[in-house]
């Protein structure tokens, strides 16, 4: 996707569910279809050109959970995680990413040096990007089985700093420590 892509506003009513992926307290995941695209719908409270994380298509707001075509699955997702009694007009938003068939979360069996090194590189230029990720546990390094694609999904709890700030270089070098104990530990394994 170029830099000068500018995202569509997208209404749930033209996006089709096709199966849910997960549900938690604090997210709805499905696999949908719009127009003719496969995607990732998540639906959530609180470097696209290299497939470093997946394509965005765009922004889906103010989605009604009785819309017809998901029902009951996001109404229920809906009414378990939304309090009533807050504001009853209260719609949630989500964002429509592209779908990656035969993704894995980033684990021993999958392990090849050269992912180790692509997951480790991609999160580098994200701090150096200026953003911290916040969550860089393996269920956000994902890797296509049929390629040597790896991503990096999940970026709700990032924050953006400065890394040439003084007071905010702990946020990155916490993250890169991380990454390297969790590479040691998947080199150490595998032997």
């Amino acid at each position: 996707m170029s830099s000068d892509y500018i995202a569509p506003n997208i209404d749930i009513s033209d996006v089709n569910l096709v199966e849910i992926i997960k549900q938690t307290d604090r997210a709805f995941l499905c696999r949908a279809r719009w127009q003719d695209k496969d995607c990732v719908l998540k639906v959530a409270r609180g470097f696209c050109e290299r497939g470093s994380v997946p394509d965005f298509y765009g922004v889906v707001e103010n989605i009604d959970p009785e819309v017809k075509g998901w029902q009951p699955d996001l109404k229920e997702f809906y009414d378990r995680t939304f309090p009533q009694g807050l504001d009853p007009k209260a719609r949630p938003n989500g964002v429509l990413m592209e779908y990656i068939p035969g993704v894995n979360v980033f684990e021993l069996s999958n392990y090849t040096e050269q992912r180790a090194h692509k997951i480790q590189q991609l999160l580098t230029e994200i701090h150096e990007a200026g953003i911290v990720h916040l969550d860089p546990y393996p269920r956000n390094m994902l890797v296509q089985s049929d390629s040597d694609r790896v991503l990096w999904i999940d970026f709700e709890l990032a924050q953006i700093f400065d890394p040439e700030n003084p007071k905010h270089p702990r946020f990155f070098d916490d993250e890169s420590l991380f990454m390297s104990a969790f590479m040691e530990a998947l080199v150490i394994c595998q032997s």
